[in-house]
């Protein structure tokens, strides 16, 4: 199971090469993931620009209609030199780390993306370039730090959670209002506690689900499958619990609900 979280935001900046004066790219930092940032009318390339702070390692996109997501990370922004330019031989230059990955996105999971690299000590920048068939969009934009913990046990639940009203008349007749309809996960997670290190339950319940109460973070659920349908962004239904019977684990009841 892993969680981007930082309880200080590590984007300094961001920017997108195409934008709809209406859904500007600074939506993406919302807590709305139906308050979107929408590319230039017909506009179906876009790349989004992340500059990050120190000591990140993860990013993922929510609520986008791309069909495919290309995720590059540097330490540096590309330049281009005129033909002129001649430079001694005995110039020596940074060297650029640079990775790219590509996710192939399905509506069944409701445009999300998740993306790991190894973590920079330095400032850097990701850029996502996202393609679809239609006016880019994307609703929640997350980069930071992956806190990586045990997987769930087996017997993960998952059901929908529907908000509709539905009333009955006093006629007999119902009346319906359709909202959103989410997916629901209750799963129990063995966490180490006997160990100085992030990976243990302090860190999960205290550092992270204390400092972001009800709010919503990006979720992979198990970090061993490769089913985007269990990346999700989440809040806690109710706050955790831990079953402390054991020396080594503390046994955690978790129920999320999506955002959406």
């Amino acid at each position: 199971m892993k969680i981007i979280y930082d309880s200080t935001n590590k984007i300094s900046a961001l920017s997108a090469d195409s934008e709809d004066g209406s859904y500007p790219v600074e939506n993406l930092e919302d807590e709305h993931p139906k308050k979107l940032w929408k590319a230039a009318s017909g506009v179906t390339r876009a790349t989004l620009t992340l500059t990050m702070l120190p000591n990140a390692s993860g990013v993922a996109l929510f609520n986008t209609n791309a069909t495919s997501v290309t995720v590059t990370v540097s330490t540096g922004l590309p330049i281009s030199w005129g033909g002129s330019t001649v430079w001694g031989g005995d110039t020596v230059w940074a060297g650029v780390d640079l990775s790219t990955d590509l996710f192939d996105l399905s509506p069944s999971n409701v445009g999300s993306m998740w993306a790991e690299y190894t973590e920079k000590t330095g400032p850097h920048v990701i850029q996502i370039t996202l393609e679809g068939d239609s006016t880019l969009q994307a609703g929640i934009l997350r980069a930071g730090t992956v806190y990586e913990f045990n997987d769930p046990m087996l017997g993960i639940f998952e059901t929908l959670r529907d908000f509709s009203i539905v009333m009955e008349l006093n006629n007999g007749a119902t009346y319906i209002r359709k909202r959103d309809i989410v997916r629901q996960f209750n799963f129990r997670v063995p966490i180490l506690r006997q160990q100085a290190s992030a990976n243990d339950f302090y860190t999960f319940l205290l550092d992270i689900i204390q400092q972001r109460g009800p709010l919503a973070l990006p979720w992979r659920i198990s970090s061993n499958s490769d089913d985007t349908e269990w990346i999700v962004y989440a809040r806690p239904a109710v706050m955790p619990g831990g079953d402390h019977s054991s020396k080594e684990y503390t046994f955690v009841d978790v129920t999320l609900l999506e955002v959406l």
